[in-house]
């Protein structure tokens, strides 16, 4: 028997959107984005905080994880539009590593661009 994927997802605070990118981000080499895509279709997609604090009161775990899929690939945008506009800033350690795994595992119809875009910054940094 496997656990539901929404009980393996946590996170504590609603004003870390680099934890609960990270941690969507790392779970997606586990867990295929098809079976994620599926449970939050299931529980219904969660597109801001606001939602998210009212599905919280329904069900938290997977309130977490629909905020997650629906976030985390807008923000790992922004985190590269502000990466290609300051190449030489400091980045936190576990940014990147986590927006490697999202174009290697995210949702192809999703990441497509954003992945484009950051094989072509890795590259110009090599």
């Amino acid at each position: 028997m496997s656990l539901p994927i929404h009980k393996i997802f946590k996170f504590n605070d609603l004003d870390e959107q680099l934890d609960i990118f990270r941690q969507y981000a790392y779970m997606l080499q586990y867990v295929p984005v098809d079976k994620i895509k599926r449970d939050v279709d299931a529980f219904g997609r969660i597109e801001n905080e606001g939602e998210l604090k009212k599905a919280l009161k329904l069900d938290p775990a997977k309130a977490r994880l629909s905020y997650a899929h629906s976030m985390s690939y807008s923000y790992a945008e922004a985190r590269c539009n502000e990466i290609e506009s300051n190449p030489g800033g400091s980045w936190h350690h576990s940014l990147i590593p986590a927006i490697d795994l999202l174009c290697l595992y995210g949702d192809p119809s999703k990441i497509k661009e954003l992945k484009e875009r950051w094989n072509l910054f890795k590259a110009t940094r090599s």
